[in-house]
Parts: C-alpha cells; sequence; structure tokens
C-alpha cells in the first residue's frame, strides 16, 4: 500500500515536471511567434507608409470622390494595422517585453487625416461652384459667395504653410483655383448692381461685343465665365459705377420732388402796390 502511494507520488511529480517543461516550450514557441509577428507587423506597416507616400493621394489629376475613396481604404488598412499592434502589446506585455508605439503609425495617422480634409475642403468647393455656376446670376448672392471664397482661401493658404515641406500639389491647386473665383468677385458684384438701367446693359453689350439676355434664365455665372467677361472688367466697373451714381442723383431728385410735394403756398396781393406775395403753409 505504501509502496503504491509513493509510486503514485512519484508519478504526479512525474507529471508536474513534464507539464512544466511542456508550458516552457509552449511559452517560448509563443514567445517566437510574437516575436515574428511583431517583425512581420513593422514590414506591413512600412509597406502602408511607402503606399502612402508614393500614391498619395497628393495630386489635382484624380477627383475629390476618388481621392477620398482612396483616403479611405488607407484608413481601413491603417485601423486593421492599429488593432494588430493592440494585440501585439497584450502578447509581449505577458514576457515584460516593451512594445511602444509605432512612431510611423502616429506620423502617416496624422498625415491621412490632414489630408482627408484638404480634399474634403476640396470637394465642398467644387459642389458649391457647381451649384453656383448653374444659378440664374440675377439669383446669387454675390456677398454670400465672396464671404466664402475668402474664408476658404484663408484655411487653404494657412494649410499651404502648414504643409509646405510635404509638396501636396492639391493644396495649392485648390487655392489657386478658390483664389482666381475670389479675384472675379469685384466684377460679379459690379454685374449685379442693382442700380443697373437698361442704358447701362446696353452699353457694356455694344463696347464689348458680346451679345446676352441679362435678364433670361441661361444668363448664369457659367454663361459669364465662358464669354470671359473678365476681359471687360473695366468697362463692366464704369457702366456699374455710372448706374450707382445716376441712381443717387435720381434719389436725390424724387427725394426733393416729394418733399415739395408735400409744401402747400398760397399767392396774395402785397400792399396794394400790384405785386404779388408767396405764403408757404
Amino acid at each position: 500500500m505504501l509502496g503504491q502511494l509513493e509510486e503514485r507520488w512519484q508519478h504526479y511529480l512525474q507529471c508536474l515536471t513534464d507539464s512544466e517543461e511542456m508550458l516552457k516550450k509552449l511559452r517560448e514557441k509563443f514567445k517566437s511567434k510574437l516575436l515574428q509577428q511583431s517583425e512581420e507587423f513593422k514590414k506591413n506597416v512600412g509597406e502602408l507608409v511607402t503606399d502612402f507616400k508614393t500614391n498619395g493621394p497628393f495630386t489635382s489629376s484624380i477627383t475629390p470622390e476618388e481621392a477620398l475613396s482612396q483616403i479611405e481604404q488607407m484608413k481601413q488598412r491603417l485601423a486593421k494595422l492599429k488593432e494588430e499592434e493592440q494585440e501585439l502589446r497584450r502578447g509581449l506585455g505577458i514576457f515584460r517585453i516593451d512594445h511602444p508605439l509605432s512612431k510611423d503609425i502616429i506620423n502617416l495617422e496624422k498625415d491621412i487625416e490632414a489630408l482627408e480634409g484638404i480634399w474634403t475642403l476640396a470637394l465642398e468647393w467644387d459642389q458649391m461652384f457647381d451649384k453656383w455656376k448653374l444659378t440664374t446670376f440675377a439669383n446669387l448672392q454675390t456677398q454670400v459667395m465672396e464671404d466664402y471664397a475668402i474664408a476658404q482661401y484663408k484655411k487653404l493658404h494657412k494649410l499651404s504653410k502648414d504643409y509646405r515641406e510635404k509638396n501636396w500639389e492639391i493644396i495649392d491647386s485648390t487655392k489657386k483655383r478658390v483664389d482666381e473665383f475670389r479675384r472675379t468677385m469685384p466684377l460679379m458684384k459690379d454685374l449685379h448692381n442693382k442700380d443697373m438701367r437698361d442704358r447701362h446693359w446696353r452699353r457694356i453689350k455694344d463696347e464689348s461685343s458680346k451679345e446676352f439676355d441679362e435678364e433670361s434664365e441661361d444668363f448664369t455665372l457659367e454663361s459669364i465665365i465662358n464669354m470671359h467677361f473678365e476681359e471687360s472688367a473695366q468697362l463692366i466697373n464704369e457702366a456699374s459705377e455710372a448706374a450707382q451714381k445716376e441712381a443717387a442723383i435720381e434719389r436725390g431728385i424724387e427725394k426733393v420732388r416729394e418733399q415739395w410735394e408735400k409744401v402747400e403756398f398760397e399767392v396774395v396781393p402785397f400792399k396794394d402796390k400790384g405785386k404779388l406775395r408767396v405764403i408757404f403753409e
């Protein structure tokens, strides 16, 4: 009986020893696998960084919609890598092996976020411009348009300074388009002058050799751009200023007329001297 107990005890101790040895081997295998995955992870991060630097999208050769779709795919790949990184950190932590957050991932995430914001600005500008260019010119809100263009230009100007070293062409190309539009706003506001009369429009048509119907629904921002009204900017400015001055004079005359219409007076003899006197009431 005691002999069997001793035998079983020795068997139990051997099982413990074998289990510890097996566990040790499994731990080493698990550790080795984690370290291998860590190297693979670094390789995948490097490939994504290279892909981003090579393919962007950084230029206006593609549409904003295409660029944002491409960026979304990169964001998904980046999100997957971040999940892998967290798994690695938890696994290596068991062995007290430090695995700091990847600086490449941190920097790449910042760049992708910035580039997405830039392309979103480009998309918003295209959508707004497409809306404006098809609107009947008489219905355009030129002050709102100018305020929006100025605000977008300021954002892009700051971005061009913040990311100058990146050489992302999309920033400068979008900034240029917004600036070109911004510079046409004085012309648009001259044309949109409510004081313009038929004679002023006739002058613009005759002297610019451009024929159009300013009251037509087809007279849109797009048609003005296509007809190159900017070539006659000085003429249009002179006609608009003349219309404004003439309208001011007309309003002044009308005000005087209204005032005199309210004045009542009476003509009476003056001291029996054969003269007349005007009495205002």
